[in-house]
């Protein structure tokens, strides 16, 4: 692959870029005889600023296992590695991926495997259980397959402590909106419910390489936190919740009967037993309200 390169060069730490620019950036990919991959969603963080401050926002130990979700060109695994005592480095593309293990990382990182792979077939509970202590991802990640990662990261929030994702602010503004925003709706409650949503910073298209056309935002989110109200049934609280979402634009009542395959009557009987308007749309109800919901409607099936 050539001389070692490195982003880091001017700074003995090793964070601050040496290309500030766009041209700096674009010229080291000619260079390397490639280019970003739009069908990728390939957005390369190029600001050792913002990196320093995502990295602060893992409040990292010495101890901790962290998982990198698309390490691209180690703007954030190199200041990961110093913090942390083993660094995941999840790179889907292989050309970017080999160009981060031999001409990017030191020589001497050997707290960091570049691993070649889809992030959603990563399995976090195995190295959980390897290393005996709870993970930490982190990540700035595609836009196409951003929600699908944080459903993968829910899924497996046994294994995992906090998580610092960048997403396309659109995303992020999803995360953490409450009732009545229009932004609120199945991604809040479900994030909301399962793990503390936390906004860090919001992050200018300027910040990567090539530049996206929209604004990107941090969020942490801290997973086991218990819930104020705790779901009987997550699978049923989460079908309550994306059939009242399914048609917000329709009165709570007509969504659940759609969306659950319920009669009317078993829904009136379900919102008159819970104390809430069937007038109401989802996107008034709060995290606890769908809670109550389904909790309600797991019982009433028990007794049916």
């Amino acid at each position: 692959m050539g001389r070692r390169f490195s982003f880091f060069a001017l700074c003995p730490n090793r964070l601050r870029m040496r290309v500030g620019r766009n041209k700096s950036v674009a010229a080291f990919f000619k260079s390397a005889g490639i280019s970003p991959q739009k069908r990728l969603g390939q957005h390369f963080l190029k600001d050792a600023l913002i990196s320093q401050d995502v990295v602060a926002a893992c409040e990292l130990e010495n101890e901790d296992v962290v998982v990198e979700i698309g390490a691209g060109l180690g703007v954030l695994t190199l200041p990961l590695r110093e913090k942390a005592k083993k660094v995941f480095a999840i790179e889907l593309d292989g050309r970017i991926a080999q160009i981060l293990r031999e001409r990017i990382l030191p020589k001497d990182a050997n707290n960091v495997e570049v691993v070649r792979g889809d992030a959603l077939g990563f399995d976090f509970h195995e190295v959980c259980e390897k290393y005996g202590r709870k993970l930490k991802a982190v990540g700035n990640l595609p836009y196409s397959i951003s929600t699908p990662i944080l459903f993968k990261l829910i899924k497996s929030r046994d294994a995992l402590s906090l998580a610092v994702l960048m997403f396309q602010k659109e995303v992020s503004d999803r995360i953490v909106a409450k009732p009545g925003n229009k932004s609120y709706g199945i991604l809040s409650v479900l994030s909301q419910y399962f793990t503390k949503a936390e906004p860090i910073m919001v992050v200018s298209p300027e910040s990567f390489y090539p530049q996206p056309k929209v604004n990107s935002a941090v969020v942490r989110l801290r997973f086991g936190i218990s819930p104020r109200v705790v779901a009987e049934d997550e699978t049923l609280f989460t079908a309550v919740v994306k059939a009242a979402f399914g048609k917000r634009r329709k009165f709570l009542r007509n969504a659940l009967t759609y969306g659950l395959n319920l009669s009317l009557k078993e829904v009136n009987n379900l919102l008159s037993v819970s104390g809430i308007d069937g007038r109401r749309r989802a996107e008034t109800l709060s995290v606890e309200e769908f809670v109550k919901l389904s909790n309600i409607l797991k019982r009433i099936r028990l007794y049916n």
